[in-house]
């Protein structure tokens, strides 16, 4: 694979066919600035890997690339990076995040679509996954969520302006605490034929369910 160490500035990895690798694809460990752009990637355990606890301005971009096929995860990364246009699919995660974002991804057929920490999902279309997006101590915005099993299931988290439809279990699963003055289901849009739109655990507190329509 392709592995980009300590203290790298302002490289890119762009327009590579990298496949079977075994473990991890591309690694990219504390590097400034790294875009990683339009490549084509399956095969092994991880297909990409990032570490960059530095500054927004100093981020690794991850975009416009397709990952697949990993028995592990698609693209893992962790703090200051922005994950944007990817197609991942057929992974058992397909984005794994920590303090970062993710936006305008297709995400599909992985048994979870996107897992985050702390991180923002703005954007993405998240359908035929088993759990489309996991969220905590997070945002869900404005993606397109349908023909899973479970639409988006959350602990503090704020989910809004979400279109979320034709899931098969749950809409949305809310669980656990909710501190922040935002956290909650508001202004959704959710479509639910069979199952529950959105189904607030017993262990859930302060809640908050608002705005939404119900089709």
């Amino acid at each position: 694979g392709v592995y980009v160490g300590n203290n790298v500035a302002d490289g890119l990895i762009s327009g590579n066919l990298i496949h079977d690798t075994g473990s991890t694809s591309v690694y990219i460990y504390y590097a400034l600035r790294v875009e990683i752009a339009d490549n084509h990637i399956y095969g092994g355990s991880t297909g990409i890997y990032v570490y960059n606890p530095r500054t927004w301005d100093e981020r690794v971009i991850v975009s416009g690339n397709r990952v697949h096929d990993y028995s592990g995860t698609g693209i893992s990364v962790d703090y200051d990076v922005e994950v944007t246009g990817n197609e991942v699919w057929g992974n058992a995660t397909g984005i794994n995040q920590s303090y970062g974002v993710n936006q305008g991804n297709r995400v599909w057929h992985n048994t979870t679509g996107i897992y985050q920490y702390g991180s923002q999902a703005l954007d993405n279309v998240v359908w035929w996954n088993n759990e489309g997006i996991y969220s905590s101590s997070g945002v869900v915005a404005g993606n397109r969520v349908y023909g899973n099993s479970t639409g988006i299931r959350e602990t503090e988290t704020q989910v809004r302006n979400n279109l979320i439809w034709d899931n098969t279990g749950i809409g949305i699963l809310m669980q656990g605490g909710h501190s922040g003055q935002e956290d909650g289901a508001y202004n959704n849009t959710l479509v639910q034929r069979g199952g529950n739109a959105i189904q607030v655990d017993s262990n859930a507190s302060y809640a908050r369910v608002r705005d939404n329509i119900f089709e």
